[in-house]
């Protein structure tokens, strides 16, 4: 697809943006969804929304580093933003199941 006629933007600027966007979901993952989705479920039993997570950050920045403040300060008890986090950020109570639990049941930990 060409989404440089699309949107009127150059080429290289779209590939900027598109680089720029995809490095910054990946430092999100590794040093900010991969850890608190962990401590979330290990405490408060809740499954995080990579999505969510993604869009929260965007929406919030200034919380990026007080996510990354909480986990030096004390990697395995979540503080008031990781708290918020999961709050806005993991999936919702329904019947039907969500991606997390359909993968669980195809690939058992054992």
């Amino acid at each position: 697809m060409s989404f440089d006629k699309i949107h009127e933007v150059s080429k290289m600027q779209l590939n900027v943006i598109l680089i720029a966007r995809f490095i910054m979901i990946l430092i999100c993952y590794q040093y900010i969804f991969s850890p608190c989705k962990q401590v979330i479920k290990k405490t408060l039993q809740k499954n995080l929304s990579l999505l969510k997570v993604i869009h929260y950050l965007t929406r919030n920045p200034t919380k990026l580093i007080e996510i990354i403040t909480e986990f030096v300060n004390n990697p395995t008890k979540p503080g008031t933003a990781i708290i918020t986090l999961a709050r806005y950020c993991s999936y919702d109570k329904r019947k039907r199941l969500n991606f997390e639990q359909e993968m669980d049941i195809i690939f058992p930990l054992s």
